[in-house]
């Protein structure tokens, strides 16, 4: 599994695994979330909550984020994240898991009021996002890394 950040020796680390979506659109490009408060852009997913399966938290938070639901999800990989929070408050090390879907059927406003869906290609996308896991995902899914 590719593994990304740096593991500070004698930090205490929470475990978050979290899934994230790949979405496809028209044109070839993907759909990604930019945070309107500080323009981050990342892939739409989150943390696994309770006993989810990995395709009810990818269903639920793309829904959250973007109002949208999604079709035919599929996974395509797995890589790990070392970072700190950005409030420095805490170590987290990112299980994360990537799936390719589509954008399904509008059902309501997106719960996120910050988060916003753009259309990018998958070289904008994989330059701009904020995780390099994630990143790196995109490339992998799209034959762009080196």
């Amino acid at each position: 599994m590719h593994v990304f950040g740096i593991k500070v020796q004698g930090k205490k680390y929470v475990k978050r695994q979290a899934v994230y979506g790949i979405l496809q659109g028209s044109f070839g490009q993907i759909g990604v979330v930019r945070k309107r408060n500080d323009q981050l852009l990342l892939l739409p997913g989150g943390g696994i909550e309770n006993e989810e399966t990995e395709l009810e938290c990818l269903e639920r938070e793309i829904l959250e984020e973007t109002g949208y639901a999604i079709n035919k999800p599929a996974f395509l990989c797995e890589a790990i994240q070392y970072f700190q929070s950005r409030d420095g408050s805490h170590y987290i090390q990112n299980l994360g898991s990537f799936y390719s879907c589509l954008l399904g059927m509008k059902e309501q406003e997106p719960v996120e009021e910050d988060h916003e869906l753009v259309w990018l290609t998958p070289e904008e996308a994989a330059n701009g996002l904020f995780h390099q896991h994630q990143a790196w995902a995109v490339r992998q899914y799209f034959g762009l890394l080196d």
